[in-house]
């Protein structure tokens, strides 16, 4: 009796346990990768930038494809991981202008040239659900430069390769440094005050505060201290002025001068908010 207890808890044992061992297998076949694709630009001048791109979707026209770079003729080079959603047939389509070529999973599957832009399809591939290695290369040509990828597989029509597909080894990562503070730097308009480049996003406007923010508020950020930092709820995206009373009263009587800013709701977008009378 003592020996079959001793059974049924063994066999318990094991059924529980091969779940989390076959749970464990699965987590181990999918590939540890990234998102997005590494991206290499280059010039005529030698100038060269590295960065990663989430999608490839690009309307250059006559400006350079990297801040880095100097505007004019260039090379662009991809590579990664494309992930295919299924078993099938799928193709991919480039609408450019200038000469693409694109290899999948180790077969060159289109190598077309026009000046103006133009759709260009692959060849059909058969490939399995995976991540495969791709790799593309784009040489800008005729009056301006633009490239975006497309496919269609075996339970889609011609959609935009979209970044949930494009994948990267961990890796190579440290290379995307630049383009998350390019990101940032932009989220954050520091250009708009610091110049670092002629198309920086403008920031906020002070000319029509008026009514828009309290006196007492901006008083107090106006003479607010770094130490009172820690006292925020997030982070501060401008610097400390640390400016006396007199000086904040003085600065913010010149930004609160003019008209003040109407805040109604027109009337207009009013009666559409209104709920529709019941039936």
């Amino acid at each position: 009796m003592m020996l079959s207890r001793w059974m049924m808890l063994v066999l318990l044992f094991v059924a529980n346990a091969l779940p989390l061992a076959a749970s464990g297998q699965d987590d181990d076949d999918e590939p540890d990768l990234n998102s997005g694709l590494l991206a290499q630009y280059s010039n005529q001048s030698g100038q060269s930038a590295e960065r990663i791109d989430s999608q490839i979707a690009f309307d250059w026209d006559k400006s350079a494809p990297d801040e880095r770079l100097a505007a004019g003729p260039f090379t662009a080079r991809w590579r990664g991981m494309l992930m295919s959603q299924a078993r099938g047939e799928y193709r991919l389509f480039a609408h450019a202008s200038g000469t693409v070529r694109i290899e999948l999973a180790g077969q060159a599957i289109l190598n077309s040239r026009s000046d103006e832009p133009a759709w260009h399809a692959s060849e059909p591939i058969q490939i399995p659900f995976d991540w495969h290695p791709i790799e593309i290369e784009y040489l800008s040509g005729g009056e301006s430069s633009q490239l975006a990828l497309f496919w269609s597989g075996p339970n889609f029509a011609l959609e935009p390769i979209s970044d949930r597909n494009w994948f990267h080894e961990p890796a190579e990562s440290n290379r995307a440094e630049f383009e998350r503070g390019r990101q940032l730097a932009r989220a954050l308009r520091c250009e708009a005050c610091h110049q670092a480049a002629t198309n920086a996003q403008p920031g906020p406007s002070l000319e029509r505060l008026t009514g828009a923010v309290r006196r007492e508020w901006l008083m107090d950020w106006l003479t607010s201290m770094p130490e009172s930092e820690t006292q925020l709820a997030a982070p501060r995206r401008m610097p400390h002025f640390a400016f006396t009373a007199d000086e904040a009263n003085d600065v913010a009587n010149y930004l609160l001068s003019a008209e003040p800013v109407d805040l109604r709701i027109p009337a207009a977008m009013e009666a559409d908010a209104k709920p529709s009378p019941k039936a």
